[in-house]
């Protein structure tokens, strides 16, 4: 891979950079990602997405060594060293091969590794809205694993696998009850009776810092948005559906397992929050310009 790479406290060349063999992200997928887009050659809320990885961190015991401001710098950098205007930057948080070894007061702190590549919308966002199905991978409401965005990510892939063989884009995993949870990458959202209802966070869920900012969105454009329990009959009644991540931003569903919903068009509440999110991408962007 060409271009530049951020490893524990260094930029080097991308193919000079590699983690140990006896690393615990690697040996057990232990450790723990963020990912986030850049416009404009700036971050968009950085600082979300760090917190949500120091708190992920203290619970997990991987002590973070970098600063924020570090950090941050790091990613200018990367940005700047990769040429790169529009990006996406993923950020890896490992514990160190020695994390293991024995008993220690403090652990040492953890490895960390930035990459700054190109970015552009997977090519099925450029259609009037994406499909999904469910999947047949439940999500454990018991495990914590679905809270934090860890490395242990095999039944994202396999569910992510399982919608393209069934000429899908997208996998809505439901839990061990039935109930919806999130879907491979994404988390979902629905409209019915002119209230945006989402799964709460006591459901395996990640909480996304995109799904975060769509319930900021709806309370400043009126739109009423609820936490709810919602089971897969719920979704083929909507009104709306649409999905949200950091990368493909807010992106609407027009059919689930096959079945349209609704009138199988973008719907006007996903285009309010849609203007609305892009509205606030524009003075990120004219902010951090101006600075």
């Amino acid at each position: 891979m060409n271009g530049y790479v951020y490893y524990n406290g260094l930029i080097l060349p991308a193919s000079e950079a590699g983690i140990s063999v006896f690393s615990p992200g690697f040996l057990y997928g232990e450790g723990l990602f963020e990912t986030l887009r850049v416009y404009g050659s700036h971050p968009f809320r950085l600082d979300d997405h760090l917190q949500r990885l120091r708190v992920s961190a203290r619970t997990l015991g991987i002590r973070m060594g970098e600063k924020n401001s570090r950090i941050a710098k790091a990613i200018q950098d990367l940005i700047c060293l990769n040429n790169l205007s529009e990006a996406r930057v993923r950020i890896t948080l490992i514990p160190g091969p020695d994390s293991h070894a024995g008993v220690k007061k403090r652990p040492a702190p953890g490895e960390l590794v930035i990459t700054v590549i190109p970015y552009s919308p997977p090519r099925w966002m450029n259609k009037s809205g994406v499909s999904a199905v469910i999947s047949t991978i439940r999500r454990n409401s018991l495990s914590p694993l679905p809270r934090w965005k860890n490395l242990n990510y095999l039944e994202n892939r396999l569910a992510r696998e399982e919608a393209r063989s069934r000429n899908a884009d997208e996998a809505i995993f439901l839990d061990q009850n039935g109930f919806v949870a999130e879907g491979a990458m994404t988390n979902l959202f629905l409209v019915g009776k002119s209230t945006l209802f989402t799964p709460p966070t006591q459901s395996p869920i990640l909480p996304g810092i995109t799904r975060e900012i769509v319930m900021e969105l709806a309370v400043g454009l009126g739109i009423t948005c609820r936490e709810k329990k919602l089971r897969p009959s719920d979704l083929y009644r909507a009104g709306e559906i649409f999905l949200t991540n950091s990368l493909i931003e807010v992106a609407p569903v027009i059919k689930v397992e096959g079945k349209m919903i609704s009138s199988g068009i973008s719907g006007p509440v996903t285009k309010k929050i849609q203007r609305a999110y892009h509205e606030l991408l524009q003075i990120n962007i004219n902010k951090k310009t101006n600075q």
